[in-house]
């Protein structure tokens, strides 16, 4: 920054240039595609008003790379990306040409002022961005000395980023492998005859008695509504409220008190795509299939969770349906559960709840270090510009 801050002190003693975008580039529209056109993997990206590709073509690019865009039209209009390879413009995108200052310098800025140009986009119905105002966007020209000198600070620091993304990437996906490996080495019990094998429906109750199935049903638990559910849940609570989905809800205990239900339970959804989910404690059921040991001096509750989810494939299998698919329960009921000592579960079950929090630490803590870098970036980039802008550096936020 010290280096920045004298060179513009040194070469710009009176004050930075400004001139409009219109008069150091042209700003050209792209052209329409059709959808059907578009392939979901290709060679070459078609950019439109969106953040991602809209999709692929294989031929026919209309802008070779090393071009700045800007999202026309649509929920994300005013979003600035560099295009590092040749591209289709579609006709929700803008592109820079004929740029006559550094244009990576000129890509810096543009970003470092994305959320003030989105907010120039009108209309009630698809919002757009004019291509006047665009052109009349003010920008900070300063000698090509300094414009490089900045472009080598932030690709440098846009680098440094990048491998730190990917570094950490690299580190959940290992320990997410890691992880399964264990689990799979620690619940596999082939060949070994002195591990009891039943069937599910011998070891379990459930909450309903299932078609073809002559299943134990002493579990007293019903179900809510999704629409009831997503009525009752708030932003954080201290009841969970068990969906059939991915996303969790939760709620609080006060005025729901019909509703909560207390105990160890595995949980299969009744409907949509095949997950198992386990909770001890307080919960509200919103739709799930839920089912929990006979007797857990013979097998716990959380290894049959366990063992399920390393063996989420023969759970899958079992959900049919050309729509939304449903469980039969009277195959998941007959999968094959080896039943080790309960010394041996209980050491299953310590060492998988230890892996599984340090997991889920990482997977808190990793990406909250490449949000802060991402953080560092951004703030080490507005303070560049703004000095160049002003003379003065922004206060912390």
């Amino acid at each position: 920054m010290n280096k920045i801050q004298k060179l513009i002190n040194e070469l710009c003693p009176h004050g930075v240039e400004t001139k409009k975008l219109g008069e150091i580039c042209a700003v050209k529209k792209g052209k329409q595609l059709n959808r059907e056109s578009l392939f979901k993997e290709g060679c070459i990206p078609v950019i439109n008003g969106g953040i991602n590709p809209s999709g692929y073509i294989n031929e026919g690019f209309n802008f070779d790379k090393n071009h700045i865009t800007i999202s026309q039209g649509g929920a994300s209009a005013g979003y600035i990306q560099w295009m590092d390879v040749p591209f289709f413009a579609g006709a929700h995108c803008f592109v820079l040409t004929n740029v006559s200052i550094y244009d990576r310098y000129l890509y810096y800025f543009l970003k470092s002022k994305q959320e003030y140009i989105m907010n120039l986009k009108y209309g009630s119905g698809i919002p757009a961005l004019d291509k006047k105002t665009i052109l009349n966007l003010e920008i900070p020209v300063p000698p090509l000395k300094i414009q490089e000198e900045i472009v080598k600070i932030l690709d440098s620091f846009t680098e440094l980023t990048a491998e730190l993304t990917a570094e950490l990437t690299a580190e959940l996906n290992m320990r997410s492998d890691q992880y399964e490996y264990y689990r799979d080495k620690l619940l596999n019990f082939e060949n070994n005859p002195k591990i009891t094998i039943k069937k599910l429906i011998e070891v379990t109750t459930w909450n309903k008695k299932f078609e073809n199935c002559n299943n134990s049903k002493t579990l007293n638990i019903s179900s809510i509504l999704r629409k009831k559910a997503n009525e009752i849940a708030k932003e954080d609570g201290d009841i969970r409220i068990l969906t059939t989905g991915i996303v969790e809800l939760y709620t609080y205990e006060e005025n729901n008190e019909k509703l909560i239900f207390q105990g160890e339970v595995i949980a299969i959804p009744s409907g949509g795509s095949a997950k198992i989910k386990y909770h001890n404690g307080k919960f509200i059921d919103a739709g799930n299939l839920l089912g929990t040991s006979l007797d857990s001096n013979i097998i716990k509750t959380k290894f049959l969770y366990y063992f399920l989810i390393n063996n989420i494939d023969l759970i899958e299998n079992s959900f049919k349906g050309s729509g939304i698919k449903h469980p039969n329960m009277s195959e998941i009921l007959n999968i094959d559960i080896p039943i080790p000592s309960i010394s041996i579960q209980n050491r299953i079950i310590d060492f998988l709840d230890n892996f599984e929090q340090t997991c889920s630490k990482l997977n808190i803590g990793l990406p909250k270090e490449i949000e802060l870098r991402n953080q560092q970036y951004e703030y080490y980039r507005e303070q560049i510009f703004s000095y160049l802008t002003t003379g003065e550096f922004e206060r912390e936020r």
